[in-house]
């Protein structure tokens, strides 16, 4: 095992670790947004989406190279839909913090998020 530095992660066999997490948080974001067109429930994939933040702010390139911006239009758009049909299931006093803490994160992915067609 090649050591390259003294992080923890600075080695051949732990680099790989943040795209593993990256990947599976992805496989996260699927289901929450097959849950938007067969079920009811918004708030799984805004969950998916603040781990995938935490990940880039340390994993930054990992996600750079997976995440695109047309990605984040379309699931956001497709959030946007269920939560008009679904906000009013949400507790009243709820309903205006969940959909402003959910569209801050979809904002702050987009600086970690590419528009490079051939990534």
């Amino acid at each position: 095992m090649k050591v390259y530095g003294s992080g923890v992660l600075e080695n051949e066999r732990a680099d790989l670790t943040g795209k593993s997490y990256v990947n599976l948080c992805f496989e996260k974001i699927q289901k929450g947004l097959d849950w938007l067109e067969n079920g009811d429930n918004c708030q799984t994939l805004p969950a998916a989406l603040e781990v995938l933040f935490m990940l880039a702010e340390k994993f930054t390139d990992d996600v750079f190279v997976k995440l695109k911006k047309s990605d984040l239009i379309a699931w956001q758009s497709k959030y946007n839909d269920r939560y008009k049909v679904n906000s009013k299931k949400l507790p009243p006093k709820y309903r205006k913090d969940i959909k402003t803490n959910v569209d801050k994160i979809f904002n702050d992915l987009q600086e970690y998020a590419n528009d490079v067609s051939w990534l």
